[in-house]
């Protein structure tokens, strides 16, 4: 028997362009950036979210 868990972790922020390097110049660029950093660290976005939906299956 394995088990399957899922997590759903939404993070709500506001983005603040003198946070980014000079590369980052579209907010779109600024959120690749940083979906780039949760992806290369899930832990730390993890640790600044406050909604996180835990889901849980037994599977064959």
């Amino acid at each position: 028997m394995k088990a399957k868990v899922i997590l759903k972790a939404t993070l709500v922020y506001d983005i603040n362009p003198d946070d980014y390097p000079s590369e980052c110049d579209t907010y779109v660029k600024m959120l690749q950036f940083d979906l780039n950093t949760y992806k290369d660290d899930p832990i730390f976005l993890l640790s600044c979210t406050k909604d996180i939906d835990i889901r849980g299956e037994l599977i064959e």
